[in-house]
């Protein structure tokens, strides 16, 4: 970027105003729409011929889709370089090795390590969910001017732990790993994490920002409110991934733009990140239906686990913004990153 664009998005240019709305718009309307749409289709109107497709639609895109959508940065010459500049073990060498170990545990490996790498990918994924939240909270932040406190980061990372239990003993093979017996432990001690992360968010006084930054006031309550579903539901389906989704759609918002510049680019990368979504997601989704693969059925969901895991350890780089690269990177996509007044978040443990 010139250094007359960079002093003119650091001006407030109008420009940079609708970067920044459009994106919290998108954002928000994307978290929300899952917990709109899951209860209504699955409760309201649940003999609607619509509402399974509805839901299978955007379970496509939350779930397989999005991952698949990550791999649009190995398209952008920027960030290829990047990876090629000695970084090729964590980029390439080190997902390469985790696909091949996923497939071949899930291949060779007796159910009880099945089992158990399952439970490993699921405590793996719910975090990553987490990771993305304290990113949009440090985007929101960003964007309004104050700093995350440690109260704040706290609730977060509390709310991640309360998850990663609840959702094991929803939608994992528990039973047949070693917390066979611990199972209602396990749930009492998620539904306790998650109790105690609403005491550090009112210890947060999250209140006295709303009308200096009511914007980072609401996300910061959505993302609080992100897990609640693990509480709410007995049904695995809602209660794991109507978060799930929200994740997925949260995350295609994010590469929407990334692949919105440069713009005399714009209508191929965003047709390249189309492409990336929509046939990676189709190949995840195959990967993960047993009928098509017969005896190979546990080795292509062992790949389809390692290729989630690739897009874990992609991510946790690519939108490392304490990274010179990284920062400068996502700064031309997200106006609203560039440098600007910080004032610090006030409450206890600030």
């Amino acid at each position: 970027m010139t250094a007359p664009a960079a002093a003119h998005a650091r001006a407030g240019a109008p420009g940079t105003q609708s970067n920044r709305g459009l994106f919290y718009t998108l954002l928000i309307a994307a978290t929300l729409l899952p917990y709109l749409l899951f209860p209504v289709c699955l409760y309201v109107l649940p003999q609607s011929p619509a509402s399974m497709p509805t839901l299978q639609t955007f379970l496509f895109l939350g779930a397989g889709g999005h991952v698949a959508a990550s791999f649009f940065f190995y398209e952008d010459p920027e960030v290829r370089s990047f990876m090629r500049d000695g970084r090729w073990v964590r980029y390439t060498a080190a997902p390469i090795i985790l696909l091949i170990a996923a497939g071949a545990a899930f291949s060779l490996g007796p159910p009880t390590l099945r089992a158990h790498a399952t439970l490993a990918f699921w405590i793996w994924q719910v975090h990553h969910f987490t990771r993305q939240n304290h990113g949009i909270l440090a985007f929101a932040s960003r964007a309004d001017g104050v700093a995350v406190s440690t109260v704040e980061r706290t609730a977060i990372t509390l709310t991640d732990l309360g998850a990663v239990l609840a959702t094991l003993c929803l939608v994992t093979p528990l039973r047949a790993t070693v917390l066979a017996d611990w199972g209602w432990q396990i749930y009492a001690t998620a539904a306790g994490c998650y109790a105690a992360a609403w005491i550090f968010f009112a210890a947060g006084r999250p209140l006295q920002h709303l009308a200096a930054a009511p914007l980072r006031t609401l996300i910061y309550s959505l993302l609080m409110l992100f897990y609640l579903p693990l509480f709410l539901f007995d049904d695995p389906f809602p209660a794991v991934y109507m978060y799930l989704v929200a994740h997925g759609l949260q995350y295609l918002v994010f590469m929407g733009f990334v692949a919105g510049r440069p713009r005399a680019s714009l209508a191929r990368r965003l047709g390249t990140l189309t492409v990336f979504t929509l046939a990676g997601g189709a190949l995840i989704r195959m990967m993960q239906t047993p009928d098509l693969w017969g005896p190979w059925r546990e080795t292509a969901m062992g790949l389809s686990l390692g290729i989630i895991m690739w897009h874990f350890v992609l991510d946790a780089g690519v939108w490392r913004l304490s990274e010179p690269f990284q920062r400068g990177f996502m700064a031309e996509r997200f106006d609203f990153l560039r440098s600007g007044p910080r004032r610090p978040a006030t409450g206890a443990g600030r």
